[in-house]
């Protein structure tokens, strides 16, 4: 069996008795094909042949001698056949860059040998895999569909076949191939993507803004390829609503700068390659009076004291009982980056970057400089903390005894998938109160504790992500309601506590100066004011007072390592006093 259109090879041998063969003709379907030249008694000739129909083709042989004797064979069938194209799975639809997959399925005849096909895509030959079941052969090939001049243009494909050393190509196919799109929502591109909304940070309040520049880089198919969108408004508007065509998920890079001139300072929007859907993904950018805020650089440095560039830098606080991201960026080739920022709020900042560790930090900043030093090297190859964002509660710096608080962590991701996240809350000693976990983006894991009288409460929190465990902890001081009223006693010992640490950077020397000053000023009113100038009646005032500050608050220093020492001076003196004015009777 043969298939159509391919060479057929006939070898002949022919053996005369005793004259030379001078002839030998082949017939095809009774009618004389060629005729080839020979001599001597034996011979071998071979015919090759084409046969452009399919079907059973009868043939034989004819030999003449040199005294016009001929014989021939017996004739005999060949069949042509030809493969079957079942069909090609492709879509009619596609757009640039993405990875289709085309499939051939023929059915090739027994006794034909299918060694290969080759895919020709808009002129570019792909290889492909072949699948045998039984008659039936698959072929099939994944092509990345190249970037298009205009959208909607139309692609030409076909397959080639490799059987029995023939080459077959199959009936060529078009496909449309449409532009992968990301800009301002219009006529032609309307699934909305990413939507921007702008918020006072102080009043929590919508405002306008308007956008000096700002780049979307969206990367294409398997991310080898890249398309940017530059965008610039001077108009200030309530909101900046952005679509893609077609549907389907983008992996992007937004740099997003905004503000309200002359009345808020510029910040930007910077959070790294995200992942975005057409499930509209809805940001509120907050911005910051003029009149409130100052400039505050940071300066990023390892421990050689050299700057550290592309530094992911994130701004939150919190803003009506959530935490949110004020503003983000990266550091640049100086190491540096400069927020606009309030000395009246407390705020939360994380600085990252692949190989370093983690610096995380809460303060409100009161100076226009900080220097951030990022120590330790990390076996983390991803960013696990790109794109996630989380809420923590209780919400406030410490807690109070004997209080039940509500104890929440909640996580989404706009770049990682989330397996699960939850917390475990731990006691100073170690022990571990309970574990909670949740599987929902957005649904949170929460459990109620009283804190009775512990010190402090640690919130271990983490997060699952491509397999992979990621970890940080919070933690809050719980303060005592006990003695935080106002009185003199505990005015005297918070001062005395205070003096201790060194607050006021007064000396032993300087807290005997102190109470010195006050001695001399009590005794000089008292006999100024009311007449008293009976020496026991002074000396009886000397020792109250020494007594108060050196026994009652344990002010006055240890002097040559005697406790109480002025106490027990002014006590004797006091004794004498009163020994003298009775033998004076």
């Amino acid at each position: 069996m043969f298939l159509k259109d391919s060479l057929v090879t006939f070898n002949i041998t022919t053996q005369g008795n005793t004259h030379d063969l001078v002839n030998i003709s082949l017939y095809i379907e009774g009618v004389l094909n060629e005729t080839k030249t020979i001599s001597g008694i034996s011979n071998e000739t071979v015919f090759t042949k084409n046969f452009g129909t399919i079907g059973s083709k009868e043939w034989y042989v004819e030999s003449c001698s040199n005294i016009s004797i001929c014989s021939s064979i017996p004739e005999k069938s060949i069949s042509i056949q030809e493969y079957i194209e079942n069909n090609i799975s492709y879509s009619t639809e596609s757009y640039e860059t993405k990875t289709e997959q085309f499939i051939l399925n023929t059915t090739i005849y027994s006794g034909i040998t299918t060694s290969s096909a080759t895919f020709t895509y808009d002129g570019t030959p792909y290889s492909s895999t072949k699948t045998i079941s039984g008659s039936d052969v698959l072929f099939t090939s994944d092509v990345t569909i190249p970037l298009v001049t205009t959208s909607g243009e139309s692609k030409e494909f076909y397959w080639t076949l490799n059987l029995d050393s023939n080459l077959y190509n199959t009936t060529f196919t078009n496909q449309t191939v449409y532009s992968t799109l990301f800009d301002l929502c219009n006529a032609t591109l309307v699934t909305p993507f990413l939507n921007f909304t702008f918020k006072d940070e102080s009043t929590n309040g919508f405002i306008n803004a308007s956008v000096p520049l700002a780049t979307f880089s969206y990367y294409l198919g398997d991310g080898s390829v890249t398309k940017t969108l530059t965008y610039t408004e001077s108009t200030q508007n309530t909101q900046y609503l952005f679509c893609a065509s077609p549907n389907l998920t983008l992996k992007i890079n937004p740099y997003f700068q905004y503000e309200q001139s002359p009345n808020y300072p510029q910040r930007v929007y910077d959070p790294g390659i995200t992942s975005y859907t057409n499930t509209i993904t809805n940001r509120v950018l907050y911005l910051l009076s003029s009149s409130k805020g100052q400039y505050v650089t940071f300066q990023v440095v390892n421990i050689a004291d050299q700057p550290i560039s592309s530094v992911i830098s994130t701004v939150s606080r919190t803003i009506g009982g959530s935490d949110v991201t004020i503003s983000s960026g990266q550091t640049d080739s100086a190491g540096a980056i400069t927020f606009f920022l309030s000395a009246d709020f407390i705020y939360d900042f994380l600085f990252t970057k692949t190989g370093l560790a983690n610096f995380e930090s809460s303060f409100a900043p009161t100076l226009t400089e900080y220097t951030i030093t990022m120590t330790g090297a990390s076996s983390t190859i991803n960013n696990f903390f790109q794109g996630i964002n989380y809420w923590i509660l209780p919400s406030v710096q410490s807690l109070l005894n004997d209080t039940t608080y509500s104890f929440e962590f909640n996580a989404t991701s706009d770049y990682w998938d989330l397996d699960s996240f939850g917390f475990a809350l731990r006691l100073a000693n170690g022990s571990i109160v309970t574990y909670q976990t949740s599987t929902f983006e957005g649904s949170p894991a929460t459990f109620s504790y009283d804190v009775n009288n512990q010190s402090i409460i640690y919130m271990d929190y983490f997060w699952f992500t491509n397999n992979t465990y990621t970890n940080a902890t919070r933690f809050w001081v719980v303060e005592s309601t006990a003695y935080t009223s106002w009185s003199i006693s505990n005015f005297f010992t918070d001062l005395s506590a205070y003096l201790d640490e060194g607050f006021f950077g007064i000396d032993d020397f300087g807290i005997s100066i102190v109470v010195y000053i006050v001695l001399f000023f009590s005794i000089g009113i008292m006999s100024y004011k009311y007449g008293i100038n009976s020496p026991i009646l002074l000396s009886t005032m000397v020792f109250a007072i020494i007594f108060f500050f050196d026994v009652t608050v344990d002010l006055i220093p240890t002097i040559s390592g005697v406790p109480n020492l002025p106490t027990y001076l002014s006590g004797l003196v006091l004794i004498a006093l009163i020994i003298k004015e009775g033998i004076s009777r």
